[in-house]
């Protein structure tokens, strides 16, 4: 009788809790989803900050246009006023002049020496920002001067072709760069003081520097 109470007592099976084999089971499946949901945790990290990070590339954005704004039109000076005829340095000699290094802003004088120009901002809590300045051209819908002739142009998206062109408008292109953001280009408008009163709105979605 003993030995058949035991045996009884050892026989019952536990009404609660996993196995074995269901506890290696559940750590197999959790397993292989794992990188699956962590994969989507840190997406979805990262995209909270994609707003904030995009506030911070356009004021990086705006303050290099200001930058750029406070600069002279054009190497070339005019005396006042200028009567929007008088030449300014042609489309083939746009870009820095001598003495002046590609990574140093604070010598430029004009508009056209930020082309090529790119500063890299690190914020502590996001990163890098890398800032380019990718064109500068003329531009306007206004009266060109092609050499000695006259020509109408409509077209702010397009560089004005020759190389002796000049306008009273500069079409500034800049790229800014950061691994949530990718590349965004911004665009902008310089014109001279003639220019500025022939109220040309630049192109849709642009600001007018």
């Amino acid at each position: 009788m003993r030995s058949s109470a035991k045996q009884s007592a050892f026989s019952k099976v536990p009404s609660g809790g996993f196995t074995l084999i269901e506890l290696v089971v559940f750590i197999l499946v959790v397993g292989l989803f794992m990188p699956v949901i962590m994969s989507a945790f840190i997406v979805g990290f990262k995209d909270r900050d994609v707003p904030i990070v995009s506030l911070k590339a356009s004021l990086l954005v705006d303050g290099l246009v200001d930058e750029i704004s406070v600069r002279r039109f054009d190497e070339i000076e005019h005396g006042l006023p200028y009567d929007g005829t008088e030449a300014w340095t042609l489309s083939i000699n746009l870009g820095r002049d001598v003495g002046e290094a590609a990574g140093n802003a604070d010598a430029f004088d004009d508009v056209d020496d930020f082309i090529g120009f790119q500063r890299i901002v690190t914020d502590d809590d996001f990163g890098d920002f890398t800032l380019r300045v990718t064109s500068i051209y003329y531009v306007s819908d206004a009266i060109v001067m092609v050499g000695n002739n006259t020509a109408a142009r409509t077209d702010l998206d397009t560089p004005l072709v020759g190389d002796d062109i000049y306008s009273d408008f500069k079409r500034v292109t800049i790229e800014i760069e950061h691994e949530l953001l990718g590349t965004q280009e911004f665009v902008t408008l310089f014109a001279t003081e003639a220019g500025k009163e022939s109220k040309v709105p630049p192109p849709p979605g642009e600001c007018d520097g």
